[in-house]
């Protein structure tokens, strides 16, 4: 009887210690999936913070390249040129140095999205051109062409930080505007006749969009100081391909020993068939009518035209006069008769339905086309018109063009 009681009590024991052994057990394991949910929830709760946070950059890219579209970051062709968006409002950007720009953010007080910072330092979203290691020549890109020196529309390097708790990612998106498809018959087109009072100058060689205001008056292309081929050897100011005549017309081209013409394949090209002018402004952007209007948007009714820069559309029959400014962009004007006095530059395209006239002194870098007559009635004052498609293009782009992509990459 005993050995059965004592072999009894050490089986119960036995259970005993069996049963801690695995509660013991249970515990553990149940302490480790604990431990690797804990693990796992913080990887979790990071990777959304790190995806949040790249998307806070990219919000960034998107505000930036709104400021370059808008003109608030500059192309100005300064290669050393920074901009910077701090996220404050007008009236608290921090004080930069020489080349620098700080513009507060769009973003609304109170909501902004942390893509950049409130004061100086690596994380301020910030705008460059991509420029060679010396920044002396900024990067271009053309279609065709790829990324080259000379032609084409500046590369923007924008620099972008977001940040989401202790979550940091930083991209840099080489971005630029999307190339317009132009179709450019000469520096200046006429449906009807071209008139040339006094001295005017017509160069249909392609031009850069850099060449100065005044370029070629009274000078030409004589190849001194102020003429559209000046010293050549530094490109100064055409770019070698892409030439048009000076003159195209479908009727005479009158007076055109007061000053001079050139182009390829000749510098004027006058009595051309009627049928080979353009049926509208959309024909010059590659669009199709609907397309163009739905582009350009609602015209004004104002003929006293003030508003020079931008993609601008003057919609009044009886007639339209600039008196003098300076501007960039693609002006259509839809108008029996579009006079220009005064002095005016401009780059980009002036396009016109009905004549143009003109009575001041006028430059313009890109192209002139009136569906009717041109009439070069400038007095004592003197007129250039030098053809660039950059001009045209970037004039278009910086209003109303689309950016794209380049490149994209994540710093580490």
């Amino acid at each position: 009887m005993l050995d059965a009681s004592r072999s009894i009590r050490n089986q119960r024991g036995i259970a005993l210690v069996v049963a801690l052994l695995a509660l013991m057990f249970l515990s553990l394991l149940a302490t480790g999936l604990m431990m690797s949910l804990n693990a796992e929830t913080d990887i979790t709760a990071r990777t959304v913070r790190e995806d949040r946070a790249l998307n806070m950059a990219e919000a960034g890219v998107a505000e930036a390249i709104e400021r370059i579209r808008t003109g608030d970051v500059p192309d100005n062709g300064n290669t050393k040129m920074v901009s910077q968006i701090f996220l404050v409002q007008a009236g608290s950007v921090p004080t930069l140095g020489t080349d620098s720009i700080a513009l507060p953010t769009l973003q609304p007080s109170g909501d902004e999205l942390p893509y950049s910072s409130a004061t100086k330092g690596p994380d301020v979203l910030t705008v460059t051109y991509k420029t060679d290691a010396a920044r002396s020549f900024i990067w271009r890109y053309a279609s065709p062409g790829g990324v080259n020196k000379t032609t084409g529309q500046p590369i923007f390097v924008v620099t972008a930080t977001g940040r989401v708790g202790d979550s940091k990612r930083t991209i840099v998106d080489e971005v630029v505007s999307s190339p317009v498809t132009t179709n450019c018959k000469a520096a200046i087109a006429s449906g009807r006749r071209v008139q040339i009072i006094n001295d005017t100058w017509f160069c249909g060689y392609n031009h850069y969009s850099n060449t100065p205001d005044w370029t070629a008056i009274t000078k030409g292309r004589d190849g001194k100081p102020g003429s559209c081929n000046e010293d050549l050897s530094k490109q100064h100011w055409e770019t070698g391909s892409g030439n048009l005549p000076g003159i195209w017309t479908t009727g005479a081209a009158q007076g055109t020993s007061n000053g001079g013409q050139w182009g390829s394949p000749t510098g004027v090209q006058q009595n051309q068939p009627g049928a080979g002018m353009y049926a509208g402004p959309w024909d010059v952007v590659g669009m199709t009518q609907a397309q163009f209007y739905a582009w350009i948007g609602a015209g004004s009714t104002n003929k006293n035209i003030t508003q020079l820069n931008g993609v601008n559309y003057i919609q009044c029959p009886s007639g339209a006069i600039i008196n003098g400014g300076d501007g960039d962009g693609f002006l259509f004007v839809d108008s029996n008769v579009l006079q220009i006095k005064g002095q005016v530059t401009f780059t980009g395209m002036i396009y016109c339905t009905g004549k143009i006239i003109i009575d001041g002194k006028l430059w313009v870098l890109g192209g002139l086309v009136a569906q009717d007559e041109l009439k070069f009635h400038n007095g004592n004052s003197q007129c250039a018109v030098l053809y660039s498609s950059d001009a045209i293009n970037n004039g278009i782009s910086k209003y109303k063009g689309a950016y794209v992509t380049l490149s994209w990459r994540e710093k580490p």
